[in-house]
């Protein structure tokens, strides 16, 4: 197994030393959230009042795992807390972990919480933070809403703020947040199935909700996207320099009438609004439909260039002419919308090499004039294992992009082990020069035993969360 300690304990040292041109992976592996449960969807933002990293994630499982008979409630359920850990520009843990998610009875502790995101506010120096959750214990897939919580800068002092009331909620899941750094505002997407029915195979819609920087309501719900096919999770970043939002998305659009959304074919879609929630336009991103080299198009990213004023959307796609063998075929690829929602041109592979790459994520570097992308990569795959990014052997790397979306230089290894790496999340220091990457490692022998039937099989199978700092 390769993996790439490089003197952890010397990380500050190395980082400040000042003798390397270009950035250097100086600690990987680091043990960000590695207790004996489940840990999973780890997302990472910058603090540049303190100068530091917050990583949130959620973890899921049972609390402990030596009962006995008739004390066994805490070996009996999956137990579900969103939890996070400040770093700093060095790769370390400052402080303890923070429980997140509110304070809840015993029966509502067992409730489904996931896939939460948060952001930062730089005038008040704290968080607000979204995620999806079940008030019905054990009941995963259904009546989902999505809870906003607001923290300060140490992850203490929380204040709950409750859920966003949808009209109908129904599977409220997949939020995104961001700041409106001009109106003092925030801005959270998410998916759900309020406007057109909730069956299974009902299609989910895009809902908007503008909250006040105190997070008190504002706007909402809206929908955004005018396409009539099934929308799945978005991903938005904010463009201060024009005051506006882009928000992109999975658009599940064709197939035959009554075809459950999850059995089409996905393309890339994505809308630009004003930052008062307004739509201006929205926009084809990729949609390869009936063409030879037809593919899906699955987990857009968006990322802002301040430099340029555009962005550039990178996702993971299954083409073809991609690199790869069967079940194992797939590469990153790009497209730049300008400012108004124009694209600047057409699509583009920003990186593809033997096996599947996916759930690509990233940040532009301005002291670079580039991006840093870190992926999901399935090279080292080996029929008739799992597919990657389906439970099979996957690894953590990244790549610079120049400001055109290509790839600069070779690729970066963040992490090659054993088993399933995977979810990577990515923020920058510019005070410090340095990258934080935090990503799931679903290589955790020492976990507690997943509860059959639990919560889903994705978040209890046994994981951590891991680490990696690159700085000069």
């Amino acid at each position: 197994m390769l993996c790439f300690t490089l003197f952890f304990l010397m990380a500050h040292e190395i980082c400040s030393a000042g003798e390397y041109k270009g950035y250097k992976l100086m600690a990987t592996n680091i043990p960000i959230g590695t207790t004996q449960r489940h840990e999973w969807h780890p997302w990472v933002e910058y603090n540049s009042a303190d100068d530091e990293f917050m990583v949130i994630w959620n973890t899921s499982g049972k609390i402990r795992e030596d009962c006995v008979p008739g004390d066994d409630y805490e070996c009996s359920y999956s137990f579900h807390d969103v939890i996070g850990q400040r770093v700093s520009p060095k790769g370390n843990l400052l402080g303890g972990q923070i429980t997140i998610s509110p304070v809840e009875g015993p029966n509502e502790n067992v409730s489904w919480k996931s896939m939460a995101r948060h952001a930062y506010n730089p005038f008040m120096n704290e968080y607000m933070v979204a995620f999806s959750r079940n008030r019905l214990p054990n009941n995963p897939g259904r009546t989902n809403l999505i809870e906003i919580v607001r923290m300060d800068h140490n992850g203490q002092n929380i204040w709950a703020l409750g859920p966003l009331m949808d009209p109908t909620p129904y599977n409220a899941s997949h939020p995104d947040i961001a700041f409106n750094s001009v109106d003092e505002t925030w801005l959270v997407v998410y998916n759900d199935k309020i406007w057109r029915g909730q069956g299974l195979a009902s299609d989910f819609d895009n809902v908007g909700y503008m909250l006040k920087e105190n997070g008190n309501h504002l706007m909402g719900p809206f929908p955004i996207g005018l396409t009539v096919g099934s929308k799945f999770a978005p991903y938005l970043d904010y463009n201060p320099t024009n005051n506006t939002y882009l928000i992109a998305w999975e658009e599940w659009l064709y197939g035959p009438a009554g075809q459950p959304w999850f059995f089409r074919p996905s393309e890339c879609y994505g809308a630009l609004l004003r930052g008062d929630g307004v739509t201006i336009d929205n926009i084809t991103i990729i949609d390869d439909f009936d063409t030879e080299d037809e593919g899906y198009q699955i987990a857009p990213c968006v990322i802002y260039n301040p430099d340029m004023n555009e962005f550039l959307i990178l996702e993971g796609d299954s083409k073809p002419s991609l690199i790869g063998i069967p079940g194992n075929q797939g590469g990153i690829i790009g497209r730049i919308i300008l400012a108004d929602g124009t694209p600047k041109g057409p699509e583009f592979v920003a990186f593809d090499t033997t096996g599947r790459q996916g759930s690509v994520k990233g940040v532009y570097v301005p002291q670079e004039k580039r991006y840093f992308i870190v992926f999901e990569d399935g090279r080292d795959y080996i029929p008739p294992d799992p597919p990657p990014m389906y439970g099979g052997v996957s690894d953590i790397y990244a790549i610079w992009l120049k400001p055109d979306g290509k790839p600069v230089g070779k690729e970066i290894p963040i992490f090659v082990g054993e088993g399933h790496q995977t979810m990577p999340s990515v923020a920058y220091s510019p005070d410090s020069d340095s990258i934080l990457i935090a990503w799931r490692d679903e290589n955790a022998p020492g976990d507690f035993t997943p509860i059959p039937g639990g919560a889903e099989m994705a978040p209890e199978a046994k994981a951590d969360v891991k680490g990696a700092i690159l700085c000069r």
